[in-house]
């Protein structure tokens, strides 16, 4: 049996699934609660609020770059995934010099970086304290449209460099060290279990699923949700339960199958119901389904829970006006953009907005702004393919967009 394969195919999958059913379900078993790594303690001086910020500028700009060898550097995921694997009993040894590797850098920092390559954004939004323990918060705005949190938890290492320790997610509703070890303690537990068996692995454990596990690994590589939703349908209910496959099968539903992530977000509720990452699932998926309403508390709980952010501010803004008409919506989402005047996210709500009320004065203006601040040109084909802009495209409003900014073929 080719453990080491086998378990650096789950690795791939565990750090992947931090970003992004249909059978009878019979009883299952709940997954383990595992910890997450405790803190490390730091070498020097303790680090102060400038060194968050500090650090925070470093990591925008190596993603932005899309500095592989950086991004490495700051976020040490080689490092969290060797703690996570000590003191447990595991057919695998790890290589420093492999971990250095910026070629085997982990799944979960490759998601960040396909998504700020086409477009996507990761921006420091401040540091936070609590309950005494200082984090970094970061924005991830998905080139795709969704978005996520991350928390980072610093400390500085014996080389003398500020970096990573561990981070939080909010999509998974946890640390990314608690969802590797979940990883290896079951992967551990089985290794144990076929050894006294003589390598009579059941069914229904992870490494008699290996071939699937890969096939998934490599789908998530090529962003292909079909073909990971496709492949998770085969395992084993004790297999899909598990809450990283679980995260990664809701992540793909929601690009590609609305009524397949309604499912499988009752199902992390039923299975998983101390999840954190519950609120984030069924507040997208209120957002998707424009139940706006419903979606308020959860962004107001979101807000909270971030520490505050012009981004969510403007969203929760839209999301009110589209549930009660609220006139105040305009100044909200203006206000935001006074804050934070680099972020399209925000133009692109007040786009909406004044779409919504079929405002076409309103758009031109907004759209003007939006253009003088990206420098990006408009193009025909993207409002061809947006029915909202039909009636806009036809109103004499639309003439002075043209003649400032022509639209171009692609």
């Amino acid at each position: 049996m080719r453990i080491r394969f086998y378990l650096r195919a789950w690795i791939v999958l565990a750090s992947v699934s931090l970003l992004i059913a249909g059978c009878s379900e019979r009883r299952v078993k709940k997954s383990e609660d595992v910890p997450p790594l405790p803190p490390l303690p730091g070498f020097g001086p303790p680090l102060t609020e400038q060194d968050y910020l500090a650090f925070g500028i470093k990591l925008e700009k190596a993603f932005a770059k899309s500095d592989r060898e950086m991004v490495e550097r700051l976020c040490r995921n080689r490092d969290i995934e060797e703690r996570c694997a000590s003191n447990l009993d595991l057919p695998f040894s790890s290589s420093k010099k492999a971990n250095r590797d910026t070629n085997s850098l982990s799944g979960f920092l490759k998601g960040v970086i396909h998504h700020v390559q086409n477009g996507g954004l990761y921006r420091s939004i401040g540091v936070r304290d609590r309950e005494g323990v200082r984090r970094l918060v970061v924005r991830f705005l998905h080139a795709n449209g969704g978005f996520d949190y991350h928390e980072v938890f610093l400390v500085r290492y014996p080389d003398g460099e500020v970096a990573a320790e561990d981070f939080y997610v909010l999509s998974s509703g946890e640390k990314y060290s608690q969802s590797i070890r979940r990883v290896y303690s079951r992967i551990s537990r089985e290794f144990q279990q076929a050894n006294s068996a003589k390598n009579n692995v059941p069914k229904t454990s992870f490494l008699k699923n290996v071939p699937a596990i890969v096939s998934m690994a490599q789908a998530t590589r090529g962003h292909q949700s079909k073909e990971i939703l496709e492949t998770y349908a085969k395992l084993p209910i004790e297999i899909q339960t598990e809450k990283m496959l679980l995260d990664l099968a809701i992540a793909a539903a929601k690009q590609v199958d609305l009524l397949e992530f309604k499912n499988l977000v009752k199902r992390l509720r039923k299975y998983h119901p101390e999840s954190k990452a519950i609120d984030y699932w069924v507040l997208d998926l209120h957002l998707m389904q424009k139940e706006y309403d419903q979606a308020l508390p959860y962004l107001a709980r979101l807000e909270e829970a971030v520490g505050g952010d012009t981004y969510l501010r403007g969203l929760k803004a839209y999301a009110k006006f589209k549930a009660t008409g609220g006139a105040e919506a305009k100044g909200e989402i203006e206000k935001a953009i006074e804050q934070e005047p680099t972020l399209n996210e925000l133009y692109d709500l007040r786009i909406n907005l004044a779409l919504d009320e079929k405002n076409h004065a309103d758009t031109a203006v907004w759209l003007k702004k939006s253009v003088e601040r990206s420098g990006e040109m408009l193009e025909l084909a993207d409002f061809e393919r947006d029915h909202r802009y039909a009636e806009f495209m036809k109103s004499p409003e639309s003439n002075e967009i043209r003649k400032l900014f022509p639209f171009q073929k692609k």
